[in-house]
């Protein structure tokens, strides 16, 4: 399991795999627990709030990990696209979707704030 995490942080995973698999199904995973936990709940529970808040940090820094790996899979992708001649489209969709990511994610730590 170590091997593969540090094969996925070194962009040494196929492009597909590193999108599709980590950061689409395995983001969209870590994030299931914000869906499920009711407001009330969160309203009613102190430890269940500080839980969620620990997980929320928890979840920031791996969706980090999964748009970094990503980003360097997309580069490895680019790099041999380039090599053999041929076009290197999926990669730069690939990283352009992570940046509209990054705006999103960052406009919603904003309203976030704003709305405390």
């Amino acid at each position: 399991m170590k091997k593969g995490i540090k094969k996925f942080w070194e962009g040494k995973v196929y492009l597909g795999v590193s999108f599709w698999v980590w950061y689409i199904i395995g983001g969209s995973a870590l994030t299931l627990p914000f869906w499920i936990v009711s407001d009330s709940a969160l309203d009613s529970s102190v430890g269940l709030s500080i839980f969620m808040i620990l997980y929320f940090i928890f979840v920031i820094v791996a969706i980090l990990f999964l748009m970094i790996g990503t980003w360097r899979s997309a580069e490895e992708y680019k790099k041999i696209k380039r090599r053999k001649k041929q076009g290197a489209g999926w990669g730069v969709a690939a990283q352009f979707y992570i940046v509209l990511s990054v705006i999103n994610i960052a406009l919603k730590l904003v309203m976030l704030v704003v709305n405390l």
